[in-house]
């Protein structure tokens, strides 16, 4: 019995050590990977660009969504085949083929990231019409940053006099486009910390509201704006209202994660789904509205972390709502060739670039032109809907010509 028990102990001993000394080299090969393989893509984005001069738009906006698509299964794969991140959900289906808000907790600063193996075993659609509203600093990050933006990510700066204009032209040119789009939003613009919370408590003390445990108390004025001018362009059917847990372990930054190789081991994800005529109007009512949605989430939450036994947490106990636990076959043979053609081609890339002269020539003109953005444009989004606004006056120029001519 005390050798069964030694052997054991040893056994957690070593394994423990093993998961120590390989943890920072996993977490900083994941980092690696990710920035590499999103430089990679810059370099193939921007040999696509000038086709902007020569295609219809919304043909030019869809290569491109579907450039990035096929990009994020790097990091689909990397967190379930390298990480082993477990991804489950629940609820109600997400429809692909309309226009929705889903709106969603912010626990910790790396929610973003587990949401598109989640997204992806629902409908593969949403991976590629997904656009998520970040903090304006995001943008920043190498070669990950350049993708967001050209994928038209919103870029909040949390002064609705700023983000309320770039809603609007946002809204409008997704509009334009006429495909079906989705906005992932975290209405308490920041996760949850220490600080945060204690923000978050005395806000409420101040509104006479009660603390929230689990959630921080949404910040509604860019939500309120969002869901206005989606309603005055009529391109909102839903909304979503995501709830994300962490039944074993919650890994607040992407520090644990890139310098220890720390990553939480299940991700759960519940979905609920509200008809927009359930949403009052006004700006009053509407904030009210989502203030008195992350109450209820609080409480959902509660129940979700009440069981003490992790393996017992769940958001899907006793119901008959859809279960997303696993890839299907055909999903997880397009996940696979897609990682192997990734891991393929950019080291391929890397290895040619230090000698091959037209590869070398290519790279040269990525970095000429993301300068030459940056000069004269600002961000390479800001140069996308240049295009998509020059098209706009001259089918409007058109159809004054046309309507003259039919006067005449």
């Amino acid at each position: 019995m005390n050798l069964q028990r030694s052997i054991k102990t040893c056994f957690k001993f070593c394994k423990k050590t093993i998961k120590i000394i390989l943890g920072p080299a996993i977490g900083i090969f994941f980092c690696l990977s990710i920035v590499t393989t999103s430089y990679f893509g810059n370099y193939i984005m921007c040999i696509l660009l000038p086709l902007i001069f020569v295609m219809e738009h919304k043909k030019f906006r869809n290569l491109i969504d579907q450039a990035i698509a096929f990009w994020l299964f790097v990091l689909m794969s990397l967190l379930q085949f390298l990480l082993r991140v477990k991804v489950r959900l629940s609820g109600d289906v997400i429809d692909a083929t309309k226009c929705s808000i889903i709106i969603m907790n912010h626990r910790t600063r790396l929610d973003w990231l587990y949401i598109w193996n989640a997204l992806y075993r629902m409908n593969p659609w949403l991976i590629v019409n997904l656009k998520i509203a970040l903090k304006n600093e995001l943008q920043y990050f190498p070669g990950v940053g350049f993708g967001m933006l050209a994928s038209n990510y919103l870029f909040f700066k949390r002064k609705i006099s700023e983000d309320g204009p770039m809603i609007d032209e946002s809204i409008d040119y997704f509009t334009y486009l006429g495909k079906p789009f989705q906005i992932l939003m975290f209405p308490e613009g920041t996760d949850k910390s220490d600080y945060t919370t204690m923000r978050s408590n005395q806000y409420a003390a101040k509104m006479g509201l009660k603390p929230l445990n689990y959630c921080l108390y949404p910040r509604t004025a860019g939500f309120v704006h969002l869901i206005k001018k989606m309603r005055e362009n009529n391109c909102i059917s839903h909304v979503y209202n995501m709830t994300i847990g962490y039944p074993n372990n919650i890994v607040q930054n992407e520090l644990l994660l890139g310098l220890r190789g720390i990553v939480p081991k299940n991700v759960y994800f519940d979905v609920k789904k509200i008809d927009i005529n359930e949403i009052p109007e006004g700006d009053e009512n509407i904030s009210n509205w989502i203030t008195e949605l992350w109450q209820e989430k609080d409480i959902q939450l509660e129940n979700f972390y009440k069981p003490t036994l992790a393996s017992r947490r769940a958001f899907d106990k006793n119901t008959i709502d859809n279960i997303w636990v696993k890839d299907s076959w055909k999903h997880f043979f397009v996940k696979f060739i897609s990682f192997s053609i990734w891991s393929l081609l950019c080291p391929l890339w890397c290895y040619h670039l230090t000698f091959l002269w037209l590869v070398q020539l290519l790279f040269v003109y990525m970095l000429i032109l993301k300068f030459f953005v940056w000069l004269f444009f600002g961000r390479i989004d800001h140069l996308i809907r240049w295009f998509w606004r020059r098209e706009m006056y001259n089918k409007d120029k058109g159809n004054v010509y046309q309507k003259l001519k039919e006067e005449d």
